[in-house]
């Protein structure tokens, strides 16, 4: 079947390219898919953690972050919550130093939000509200994160203590 496929792609002179999917990011490829690879960039921040992950595998070959969907939000369908923890595709080795999750949507932007006045209108997470308040996770974002730190991920604030403490990012 793949292989008529292809012939046919060639005949009608389209190149196997219009097959394979473009995504405008990893995290977007995450959440479509469920899995993205997104590289690590080398700089002063992430040096000595890549170096201390790359002595633990005996390889120098670079470490990604693995990006693994968990939930695919229904009010929201662009956005979802991702999972991301360090990932050396050379050695297949997993590092579950960090036990994070996040929520975002396919733009990059976080989900929207709700003011508490008015809990049925979505609006953007930097709006203000009538009450002067800031607006908060819906319900159905508020669960995903409850249940995430339930099933032993960590909060942001945990996060980036412990990142800090492994140095894959400074503590400023």
């Amino acid at each position: 079947m793949k292989t008529k496929l292809l012939i046919t792609a060639l005949l009608f002179g389209i190149g196997t390219s219009a097959f394979a999917a473009t995504y405008s990011s990893p995290i977007e490829e995450a959440l479509v898919n469920g899995k993205a690879l997104a590289p690590l960039p080398i700089n002063m921040q992430t040096k000595a953690g890549i170096e201390a992950l790359q002595a633990q595998t005996h390889s120098t070959g670079p470490i990604s972050m693995e990006l693994t969907r968990l939930v695919l939000f229904k009010d929201q369908p662009l956005c979802g919550r991702i999972k991301n923890a360090p990932y050396q595709e050379s050695t297949k080795t997993h590092f579950p130093v960090s036990n994070s999750a996040f929520n975002i949507c396919n733009d990059g932007t976080p989900p929207l939000r709700v003011c508490v006045e008015a809990p049925q209108k979505l609006v953007r997470f930097d709006a203000a509200c009538k009450d002067g308040k800031p607006p908060v996770d819906t319900a159905e974002v508020a669960k995903a994160i409850k249940d995430s730190i339930a099933s032993g991920d960590l909060s942001s604030d945990q996060v980036k203590q412990k990142l800090s403490k492994t140095g894959i990012i400074s503590a400023k």
